[in-house]
């Protein structure tokens, strides 16, 4: 797991977070070998606003990464977890859990018996 630093809004403004988040995702990609991972592994997720998923998505699909972004409109950050029994909230419960189970099989590297 990789968590990158990156600049805070009053010291530089947006999107410069997000930039030095895709400077990371680069550097990853271009030392992967020497990092010791694989670059078909490698995988983005968080919780970003609105806006900044936007270029978040746009980012990771020029470094070649597959992406994808849920929006349920008309509903609060948050819902979910708020109004974990709505409709609404048990498919994002639903996408969630499947999206996660994708990523399971298909990017987590097999771990030896000394990473287990």
């Amino acid at each position: 797991m990789v968590s990158p630093g990156y600049r805070l809004a009053l010291a530089a403004p947006y999107p410069a977070a997000l930039d030095d988040c895709y400077a990371a995702l680069l550097y990853m990609k271009s030392h992967a070998a020497g990092l010791g991972i694989r670059v078909d592994q490698i995988v983005g997720d968080g919780e970003p606003f609105y806006a900044e998923t936007v270029r978040y998505i746009e980012n990771l699909k020029k470094c070649g990464i597959p992406a994808s972004v849920d929006v349920y409109h008309s509903d609060m950050h948050a819902f979910d977890m708020m109004q974990p029994d709505t409709p609404l909230s048990r498919e994002a419960a639903r996408r969630f859990n499947e999206q996660f189970a994708y990523a399971q099989t298909h990017y987590f590297a097999p771990q030896g018996e000394s990473e287990r």
